[in-house]
């Protein structure tokens, strides 16, 4: 038996030879593309990784830069009609002019579609929206070049800042219900903070008894129907108080102190001097008037208005922009009254009852806030006060435990 085995490969050999060197061949070049395409994978994921993070080093230093300039709301107001224009608290970005963001689309001008809607296609059906994204006949045609390459790299104005996709993702016990607040919705409308709250549900423990959205909107129309306050109603302080916040901005630029002087622009500096008198040129230039003769007209000197204006001249309603967080120091300034807002008015127009007449409306105890130091520390970057209080009075009122059959 050994010896047929033998001859049978000694037979066979010089048949099988050949192939078997081919084979042997093919092998080494096979490993050899697989040993090559391994490595081209691991060098394409170490630049694509490298490539991810410097691009989010960029963005989160984008949306930190904007922020600074145009406040919390800089992705929020879209409106389509013959074209695409984003608006914010602010009239540019990056220091460009807002008009530079305007977009159109000639293929889509009868389509009445709010960006919102598409940044939720996006979500829910991202292969077929993002597919419909990269169309040429669908793509938005920009008015300029830079502000497309803009949009397209930092993904500003499709990007919220609460994914509540990856909330959902890591919280599977749980339903939530995001509701989005204006200011206006609790009667201030003279004043701007819009946010976004979110009611998360336990559904093994708690059961949704109404619908949080319907609540919502009862709310809000029925206040904004009943009341909506003007910038000028903010201006509540006494003399005494107006005259001690003068005193410690005196103080503090080692400028001489004037007693009984009812205009404090003398307090200001320089370059606050040259921005309010911008903003003065500006509202002549728009309205016809001098803005001294508008009460409502309320302008923040921190800001360069020849780059972005932070005043209460907005498009929609005439409100308070967004407090940042310079709001302890910065100076919200009126022509008409020759002063800025203390800080007492700037928690009034927090919506906090810093006087008995807000206090009896709210049916709350009034807070103690005519300590000018104190009245800055709380109003720093807080929430508005009635509008954490809808969004509470929904939740408890909407939501029982499962349990509960009442």
């Amino acid at each position: 038996m050994i010896n047929l085995a033998s001859f049978v490969v000694f037979t066979l050999d010089p048949i099988l030879a050949p192939v078997a060197r081919r084979s042997h061949k093919f092998a080494a070049r096979f490993r050899l593309r697989l040993n090559a395409g391994a490595l081209w994978q691991i060098l394409q994921q170490v630049v694509e990784r490298f490539l991810s993070r410097a691009f989010r080093k960029h963005e989160a230093a984008y949306v930190a830069a904007a922020r600074r300039e145009a406040g919390p709301e800089i992705h929020r107001h879209v409106s389509w009609c013959n074209r695409v224009e984003v608006s914010f608290d602010g009239t540019s970005i990056g220091k460009a002019p807002l008009e530079g963001y305007a977009w159109h689309c000639p293929a889509s001008r009868s389509i009445a579609v709010a960006w919102s809607l598409t940044k939720r296609l996006v979500d829910r059906l991202e292969d077929r929206a993002m597919e419909a994204w990269n169309r040429d006949s669908w793509l938005m045609k920009e008015r300029e070049v830079s502000c497309h390459q803009l949009l397209m790299d930092n993904h500003l104005w499709c990007n919220e800042d609460l994914d509540m996709g990856m909330v959902e993702e890591s919280h599977p016990d749980y339903d939530f219900y995001q509701l989005y607040f204006s200011n206006a919705d609790t009667g201030h409308a003279g004043s701007r903070r819009d946010r976004t709250y979110v009611i998360a549900s336990n559904h093994r423990r708690t059961v949704c008894r109404h619908d949080p959205w319907q609540l919502r909107d009862a709310i809000a129309d029925r206040m904004r129907r009943k009341v909506a306050t003007l910038p000028s109603d903010y201006f509540c302080a006494d003399r005494c108080e107006v005259q001690m916040e003068a005193m410690k901005v005196a103080t503090r630029r080692q400028i001489t102190f004037v007693p009984e002087r009812k205009n404090l622009r003398y307090l200001l500096t320089p370059a606050e001097s040259g921005r309010l008198r911008q903003y003065e040129d500006l509202y002549y230039q728009k309205f016809g008037k001098p803005a001294t003769q508008d009460p409502d007209l309320v302008c923040f000197l921190g800001d360069n208005p020849l780059q972005w204006r932070t005043w209460s001249m907005q498009p929609a309603a005439k409100a308070i922009p967004t407090m940042r967080r310079n709001a302890k120091t910065g100076l919200w300034f009126s022509p008409h009254y020759k002063r800025w807002l203390v800080p007492r008015e700037k928690l009034a127009a927090m919506g906090w009852p810093v006087n008995d007449a807000m206090a009896e409306a709210m049916n709350c105890p009034c807070v103690p806030s005519r300590d000018v130091h104190r009245a800055a520390d709380l109003v720093g970057n807080a929430m508005h006060f009635p509008t954490v209080a809808v969004a509470q009075l929904i939740a408890l009122a909407c939501f029982a435990p499962l349990d509960d059959q009442d």
